[in-house]
């Protein structure tokens, strides 16, 4: 059986759904044309060091855009990508990615309207890189649409 490669479309396949949109970073779109990036793309939310709070407007912003687009489309689902930078121990920065997406979960739950099954939070621990990044310390948003009859049967993944 053929497996993908990539860590967020074998997550998005394994609940179920098909046609990942996008994964949402810094304009790098995921199996969609220039121009349905362009469309779709949500910029991820950054966190402070250490940090699970969403305190900045422009970070609340992007969540609404978020909640707006599932609203619009009601087989669409976010799978939220929770990751740290390579600072720290790995277990602890696993359990950080997840709190974080966690974190944005529950504001986007609380717009309420939303079956909590189509958000999905994903902590994938540290990014590699040569050195610690303010940028690798997010949580994206892939959006997927799901199977005519499937909804994710959990909100919450640890892999």
């Amino acid at each position: 059986m053929h497996r993908p490669r990539h860590p967020i479309l074998a997550l998005a396949l394994a609940f179920g759904l098909t046609s990942p949109l996008i994964a949402c970073g810094p304009k790098k779109p995921l199996l969609v044309s220039a121009a349905a990036a362009e469309e779709a793309a949500i910029d991820p939310v950054y966190f402070r060091y250490g940090g699970v709070d969403l305190t900045d407007a422009q970070e609340l912003l992007r969540i609404g855009e978020v909640v707006q687009r599932l609203k619009a489309d009601d087989k669409l689902v976010v799978v939220l990508v929770g990751s740290t930078d390579a600072t720290g121990a790995q277990v602890a920065n696993l359990k950080l990615s997840q709190a974080r997406a966690e974190s944005v979960r529950q504001v986007v739950l609380k717009a309420g309207g939303i079956d909590e099954r189509r958000v999905v939070a994903h902590g994938v621990g540290e990014l590699p890189a040569a050195t610690p990044s303010p940028d690798h310390r997010r949580v994206e948003f892939v959006f997927a649409r799901a199977k005519a009859d499937a909804v994710p049967p959990v909100a919450t993944v640890m892999i």
